[in-house]
């Protein structure tokens, strides 16, 4: 009982001052997450000397994924091979169809333009996170336009410093991946819901752009149902049917056979931080459980499933309207990450939307509560994503444990999941009581 009512302790500050402080914690979090992360490694502790560590094992050529899975597939299919048969691709095939105007450059120009498409797109990711949640939680804050805006800007420019400087960002770069380009579709789909509610098609189609250069934003596919309801289902089927044979019926059926095998069979390693990869990092840690891998495997693919489904629920029950839509792309990304077999660690870029809205929606609720056991939360989930944003590599002793991304990832979602009613009851009374004054006025 005495630790509750410490953690219900209120702190009595004026909003602008928890504003401040909250920056103040952001700020901090930005720093040292680039110094720590960034230049302190280059002090090697062991031979004391200035070095410049690798963050990564680089493949040769640089931007590897990008030459083996967007552009020598295309080239193969302009000189009239098969992508699939031979296994030259994994990827869906509108996908080629999609990064098709690159073969107007060469390839290593190619590769240069997807760097800078990538930067571009990150920004623009965090961009239209922060207008989504501003729009959302602007009128629930009483508090001056500007300040605000002050605000807002300040987490956007902090979540960006921190997204382009982390180790997830410079994987992509290195890779070459596309991860960015997908949540770019996603993000837009939500804003449209929100802008445009009634526009089925373009939600869909716009969706499915997403799902079909990376197949695991299908999860968004629900917030698209509980908008829509059933009459989603044709303008769905339609669109992903069209997407899936934009290279033919044989290729579709091709690509569906080496997903299958690619998904049981995947790369695992530190850097994979899907269940499977954890279940295999545990290994390394306690030898002892290598001989339940089999049933570890599943369970640690299922439990995010679950969290998800939880969460889903409490959601659509609890929250209504702008509210319910932001926090079901929110709660989805961990599990866009975690759930699928393949999950490497330059897919954690997508998580840096999912943090600036759950730090705006956060704030919401410290400078409704003012309790110490939401700057709690803020600390945690800030030295969460200071891990996540840290390479594998600079990992040493105990916190090498951590260097598969997927526990931290988990805990994330955990907190989303707690907070998924108490902000539904702020919202809730605070709705109430703008009503009661409106009829007090009456």
């Amino acid at each position: 009982m005495k630790f509750i009512k410490k953690m219900n302790l209120e702190i009595n500050l004026t909003v602008k001052r928890h504003l401040i402080a909250i920056l103040m914690l952001i700020g901090l979090f930005t720093v040292l997450s680039f110094f720590l992360n960034n230049i302190f490694p280059l002090i090697n502790l062991k031979t004391w000397k200035f070095e410049i560590p690798l963050p990564i094992q680089p493949r040769n050529p640089v931007g590897y994924d990008f030459r083996w899975g967007l552009y020598w597939p295309v080239e193969r299919i302009l000189n009239g091979q098969n992508i699939y048969i031979d296994a030259f691709s994994n990827y869906p095939p509108f996908v080629n169809i999609f990064f098709m105007p690159l073969q107007l450059i060469n390839e290593n120009s190619a590769y240069i333009l997807m760097v800078f498409i990538l930067l571009i797109t990150n920004i623009i990711n965090l961009y239209i996170s922060t207008r989504i949640i501003t729009n959302l939680v602007f009128p629930k804050l009483a508090i001056d336009s500007f300040s605000l805006k002050i605000f807002f800007i300040s987490v956007f420019f902090m979540v960006l410093s921190y997204t382009l400087f982390g180790y997830p960002f410079l994987f992509s770069i290195e890779r070459g991946n596309y991860d960015a380009i997908a949540l770019l579709f996603s993000l837009l789909t939500i804003y449209f819901i929100l802008k445009q509610p009634e526009s089925l098609w373009l939600h869909v189609i716009l969706l499915s752009i997403a799902t079909h250069l990376k197949i695991y934003p299908a999860a968004l596919f629900l917030v698209l149902f509980v908008i829509h309801g059933m009459k989603v289902i044709i303008p769905t089927f339609v669109t992903n049917l069209i997407l899936l044979l934009s290279l033919g019926f044989n290729n579709a059926l091709l690509f569906l056979n080496v997903m299958i095998n690619y998904v049981e069979d995947p790369l695992i390693w530190v850097g994979n931080h899907s269940g499977a990869g954890f279940a295999e990092n545990l290994f390394t840690f306690l030898p002892t459980l290598q001989e339940q891998f089999a049933s570890l495997k599943p369970i640690f693919t299922i439990f995010p499933i679950v969290i998800w489904v939880v969460s889903c629920y409490l959601i659509i029950k609890n929250l209504s309207k702008d509210f319910r839509i932001v926090y079901l792309f929110m709660v989805s990304m961990p599990l866009m990450c975690v759930v699928p077999t393949v999950s490497h660690d330059y897919k954690l870029v997508i998580l840096s939307s999912a943090l600036l809205i759950f730090l705006a929606l956060l704030t919401y609720k410290i400078i409704r509560l003012s309790k110490l056991w939401d700057y709690l939360q803020l600390i945690t989930v800030l030295i969460l994503f200071f891990f996540i944003g840290r390479s594998f590599a600079y990992n040493e002793g105990l916190i090498k444990f951590i260097s598969n991304k997927y526990p931290l990832i988990i805990i994330f979602s955990l907190i989303m999941l707690v907070n998924i009613l108490p902000i539904s009851k702020l919202i809730n009374l605070q709705h109430e009581n703008i009503q009661q004054r409106t009829l007090d006025t009456i």
